[in-house]
């Protein structure tokens, strides 16, 4: 939601601001270096900043990003099943990346998640808001 706030301005900013906002993020975010995108993209997603990105982190800014991209005129995700399709995105990280089985994803495990899998990958770069 940290993002979304953001861009958003808790509805005060136009949405011309916010494609201006959304454009200067992609155009920053192409500018770094992958481990750079890693780093930006874990410190955006631990919302607490524990140092782990828990279920709930990890939804949320989902929400928020797909929120995002729905702002711009992107149809990319169909209007019904995209709560359900994050909710599994989530838990199928989960199993297959928390490798403690603790509560939260570490910058390790969540590095290691986005370099094995193209669709993590842009979700959690935001290279998913530059398409």
């Amino acid at each position: 939601e940290a993002l979304y706030q953001t861009l958003s301005d808790g509805g005060n900013m136009s949405h011309a601001k916010r494609r201006e906002t959304l454009r200067n993020l992609v155009t920053l975010n192409a500018k770094a270096s992958a481990d750079e995108k890693l780093k930006i993209g874990f410190r955006l997603y631990d919302a607490n900043h524990d140092g782990f990105i828990t279920s709930p982190e990890l939804e949320s800014m989902l929400k928020s990003i797909t929120s995002l991209i729905e702002m711009t005129g992107s149809k990319r995700f169909p209007p019904k099943g995209l709560d359900q399709f994050i909710k599994n995105f989530v838990t199928t990280t989960f199993y297959i990346f928390n490798k403690d089985e603790s509560e939260g994803l570490s910058f390790e495990e969540f590095a290691s998640a986005a370099k094995r899998d193209k669709e993590i990958l842009g979700f959690f770069t935001l290279e998913v808001l530059s398409k």
